[in-house]
């Protein structure tokens, strides 16, 4: 695996005090590899078809309640994304599932990979509590053996928080200092929205969904939607993310309507932004 060679001028590793910042290019080669695997071993059938009874709004209700618990317990944020991604998985890989059944899968889920990723993990007891004894604990030990054959024992996967921090750190190089916090606060929600959309992770890359989110969150406070950054570091032009924005823009319209989820009251600090165009694409 040969790691792309930067340019000194965009070289944002030679002066970091970052420990692993010496492998910084090697790490996110490693994990674009996982993510082209990881899209190709997606099952790409419609939900609609294989889980009639799944609505968006089932996943919305779902994941935004996984983001409460995630909070209750203090996990941190990539734990919240391997449970979307184990959930979003498990019930692609399955067929008409119940719909009473969907928490007992978003919260095992959260278990598993809570287990892969905190260092302090809540008792089993813990989320069969927070489920309001929906479950017994029983139910999500075999819910977990389940969602562990679904995914073939890769849970070491690729997230949108995976290659946010990269892209984050990008634009630090570039975006006012003024406005650079504003921008990451308003991207920490907008990198959550792909998540209530599987059909987005049947079609696109999870590292050009991120850089979705930063086009949109840019978009919204009107700074560079791309820079010269972008394209050494993930050999990318802006043209090539057209259509990922075009589809992910309107998950976020259809968010912006449920004034209750738990995870969005930053975004409504802004307006959203007018539609994007193709013209607004270089």
């Amino acid at each position: 695996m040969q790691a792309p060679t930067v340019p000194p001028e965009f070289d944002v590793d030679k002066n970091s005090k970052e420990l692993d910042a010496e492998y910084a290019l090697e790490a996110m080669e490693y994990f674009r590899l996982k993510d082209s695997k990881q899209l190709k071993r997606i099952v790409k059938i419609d939900l609609q078809i294989s889980n009639p009874d799944l609505t968006k709004n089932v996943f919305f209700v779902l994941f935004d309640w996984l983001y409460t618990v995630r909070k209750k317990f203090k996990f941190g944020m990539e734990t919240w994304f391997f449970a979307c991604n184990y959930t979003r998985e498990y019930i692609l890989n399955s067929r008409n599932i119940a719909k009473k059944k969907v928490q007992l899968i978003g919260i095992t889920a959260l278990f598993i990979a809570s287990k892969f990723e905190e260092i302090q993990v809540p008792e089993l007891r813990d989320f069969d509590y927070i489920s309001a004894h929906t479950y017994s604990e029983k139910q999500i030990l075999e819910c977990e053996q389940e969602i562990i054959a679904a995914v073939d024992w890769n849970l070491n996967q690729v997230s949108i928080w995976t290659f946010i921090g990269r892209v984050s750190q990008l634009a630090e190089q570039f975006i006012p200092k003024e406005k650079y916090k504003e921008l990451k606060e308003l991207l920490m929600y907008y990198i959550c929205v792909p998540n209530f959309d599987f059909s987005l992770f049947q079609k696109y890359l999870t590292l050009d969904l991120a850089l979705a989110c930063y086009w949109l969150a840019a978009f919204t406070l009107d700074l560079p939607t791309w820079h010269e950054y972008f394209t050494v570091h993930f050999r990318k032009n802006e043209k090539e993310l057209e259509q990922v924005v075009l589809d992910l823009f309107p998950i976020f319209q259809e968010i912006r309507k449920k004034e209750k989820l738990d995870f969005h009251p930053i975004s409504l600090q802004h307006k959203l932004p007018k539609t994007p165009t193709k013209k607004d694409f270089k």
